[in-house]
């Protein structure tokens, strides 16, 4: 079963954007609805530029486009696919004129032969959202006052179905912030609904609309009024029946059931948050029920609202400005993990907007893929929480002392990391977590014994006997030895301090935190830290299988660790997923990866059957064409010897039961008949006939070499390929 890691990761550009300098960053693309996190093709309408759509495999490419004129403002976009055709429906605002552009795009042919039919209809009114329905014979508009619309599309033209839909406008009116189509409801006998969120200076107002998409109607089915602080930088994003509110003034989170609008929780985002950054910088999406995608600055979040944690961030290598335009939704459960974002990226050395697309994980939604990920980073570093038995009467007193008894620790730690002390350091750290007294530690430490040539055992984590600790001192421990750099790969924080024995104990517990594992194996391996490489593949926990596979293409390693990373990836991995992220390497770092020296490592690997999985995956992520004639050689020989010895083999087995059945009869024959009494007893008889089989044995001789009167222990001899010599009995009379 394959391990699921919550990530963002592998992100590509997919456009660059012309300058417009009027526009806001948000207000420069609009992307409809992606349904698929692995689609075929996204479409983008670029304000005063184009509506256009653009492959993603094998690489991102431009392959249709629609001009707009400099002046026209994409405001929403909606895009269907029926039969050879595809519709793009466009809300436009062009020199403060408002209009609904239908495109019908035909799919026949090729992209450039392709032809497009286009309609136009004036509206009173900016919209703020549209969705096509029926195969684009309704279209449901959303406008900026928060009135709806629906459309039909009659003899090449666009008709209004609703009577009077622009609702008088008025200055105290409230202003729409959000809508929200959704599909995945059951209420009042209906299944699509619109959300609506509007503000006003002290509230946000929300509101639920059914849709009759047969009677092309729609009603009210609830409404709500909630009080907040600064309503207008609110961001509303909408998950599975949730609705979840950021509120960037006061930097929290809270969810909100549908159709009721009851508060459920809310969780603090503060320690995500710079300490100045405008509102217009921060965007807000929910890829899955209880996971959130944040985007501050030139950082994306990725939060478990249920466990309040972070589970990723990306950050952009310069301090740029990124913005989440789309992110595809997902169940979030099982195998339906994987998702994507469509973001904006503003690099600020040359002004330039690019059109950027990264891969999720959004996980499982469970505890164990968030220890030790919490959001709020506690102001005093040194504070730990000391773990009691919940049955003890005096728990906060214990646990208090706990925590103070954590924090010393922690200090002297620091102080032997400063100094260099190695002696000093294990003898604090490992017995403490073995379960030794704290003051028994502290006395030793004070004494004045000559310990410089103590040798350390090495230990292993044990669940039954260890103490249990906070999962921020092992954290916070792990940071006096490493260091994370900005691309997020571990280094050593001194070179020159590296306690083995601590790193081993680390290694096999399984709270060890995940952040610490990116670039560890490449980091022991190439410190020459062959005990803690060795114990990193065969103990660590949350290594990746990207990890994994790439200190298997180090040419470094030698056979043992070799194995162990075979054993590792085979016995913990899905071949599916092996090969998917074998193949994803190979696309991004194909100049480091040596496939004919890999498998001919592989095929020299002894006594590790599971090498052989690896071996299937390298050939098929490699291809037919793409190895050298040695290497073929050496595959086919070995395939050859291996067929050989099992038609050897057989051979063996045929030979040897065929003077087993030889000498049957005649024993049993011998049994049946009452020969005279010879003296000689049982046991005599039976050496008797073992001896005379034996002599039949050793009577064949080999086919293969021809060689004669060889014994069968002769090791230039094999038993496989010996057959009985012909014996003559004379006949009496």
């Amino acid at each position: 079963m394959s391990v699921v890691v919550p990530s963002l990761s592998y992100n590509y550009p997919l456009s660059t954007l012309p300058r417009t300098s009027d526009l806001k960053l948000h207000e420069k693309v609009v992307i409809p609805a992606i349904s698929s996190a692995e689609p075929d093709s996204i479409d983008v309408g670029i304000s005063k530029s184009i509506i256009s759509s653009y492959i993603i495999r094998p690489t991102p490419k431009l392959i249709w486009s629609y001009a707009l004129s400099p002046v026209t403002i994409v405001d929403c976009m909606a895009v269907c696919e029926k039969e050879n055709n595809k519709l793009y429906i466009v809300g436009v605002t062009e020199r403060r004129k408002h209009k609904l552009l239908l495109l019908n795009r035909s799919l026949t042919g090729s992209a450039e032969d392709s032809t497009t039919e286009t309609m136009e209809l004036k509206l009173e009114e900016r919209l703020k959202d549209v969705k096509i329905f029926n195969d684009g014979a309704l279209i449901v508009a959303v406008y900026e006052s928060g009135s709806i619309d629906m459309f039909k599309t009659e003899a090449n033209s666009l008709v209004s179905t609703v009577v009077e839909p622009i609702t008088k406008k008025s200055k105290n009116a409230p202003k729409l912030l959000h809508s929200q189509f959704i599909d995945d409801l059951s209420i009042t006998d209906r299944k699509n609904f619109v959300v609506l969120a509007f503000h006003d200076k002290t509230h946000l107002h929300f509101k639920l609309v059914a849709l009759n998409i047969a009677s092309s109607s729609f009603f009210e089915v609830n409404s709500a009024k909630i009080e907040v602080a600064d309503p207008a930088s609110s961001k509303i994003a909408y998950a599975a029946g949730f609705l979840y509110h950021l509120n960037p003034a006061a930097k929290e989170i809270t969810s909100y059931t549908i159709p009721t609008f009851n508060s459920q929780r809310t969780i603090s985002v503060r320690a995500l948050f710079p300490d100045t950054f405008q509102a217009e910088e921060v965007s807000f999406f929910s890829p899955s029920i209880d996971r959130v995608l944040l985007s501050v600055a030139n950082k994306i979040h990725l939060i478990n609202f249920k466990f309040s944690c972070l589970l990723d961030t990306f950050e952009s290598p310069n301090p740029d400005k990124v913005l989440i335009n789309q992110v595809v939704k997902v169940k979030g459960s099982g195998r339906d993990t994987k998702s994507l974002a469509v973001y904006l990226y503003l690099k600020n050395k040359d002004n330039n907007v690019y059109l950027n697309v990264i891969n999720i994980d959004v996980g499982l939604n469970i505890l164990s893929e968030c220890l030790g990920k919490s959001i709020d980073k506690n102001s005093n570093e040194d504070f730990f929480k000391g773990l009691v038995d919940l049955a003890k009467q005096d728990f906060e007193t214990e646990s208090e002392s706990l925590s103070q008894e954590l924090g010393e620790v922690f200090h002297h730690l620091q102080e032997a990391k400063r100094t260099r002390d190695f002696n000093k350091w294990e003898r604090i750290l490992i017995p403490y977590l073995k379960n030794e007294d704290w003051d028994v530690i502290k006395k030793s430490l004070k004494s004045k014994k000559k310990t410089s040539e103590k040798v350390y055992k090495f230990k292993e984590f044990e669940v039954e006997s260890d103490r249990a600790v906070d999962v921020n001192f092992v954290t916070k421990v792990l940071s006096l030895i490493f260091k994370i750099n900005t691309s997020k790969v571990v280094e050593f924080a001194d070179p020159e301090f590296i306690p083995e024995h601590t790193l081993i104990y680390l290694l096999t517990n399984p709270i060890f935190p995940v952040e610490y594992t990116r670039g560890l194996l490449k980091l022991f391996s190439r410190s020459e830290q062959v005990t803690l490489l060795r114990q990193a593949i065969i103990t660590c926990p949350n290594l990746t299988i990207h990890e994994l596979l790439l200190q298997l293409f180090s040419s470094h390693n030698d056979e043992v660790i070799f194995s162990d990373l075979i054993n590792r990836l085979i016995g913990v991995f899905a071949t599916v997923d092996i090969n998917k992220e074998f193949k994803k390497l190979l696309q991004n770092e194909e100049s480091s990866v040596n496939l004919n020296d890999l498998l001919n490592r592989l095929l020299q690997v002894k006594n590790n059957h599971k090498s052989w999985n690896l071996i299937e995956i390298t050939i098929d992520a490699g291809g037919l064409f793409n190895w050298s004639l040695d290497t073929i050689e050496k595959l086919n020989e070995l395939i050859e010897t291996k067929v050989h010895a099992l038609m050897e083999n057989s051979y063996n087995l045929t030979l040897t039961n065929q003077v087993l059945l030889f000498n049957e009869p005649a024993s049993k024959k011998k049994s049946k008949k009452k020969s005279k009494p010879t003296g000689k007893s049982v046991t005599d008889d039976i050496v008797s006939n073992n001896v005379q089989q034996h002599s039949q044995l050793e009577s064949i001789i080999s086919v293969k070499n021809g060689a004669k009167n060889k014994r069968l222990d002769d090791p230039s001899i094999e038993i496989s390929k010996k057959y009985p010599n012909y014996t003559v009995d004379r006949l009496l009379l």
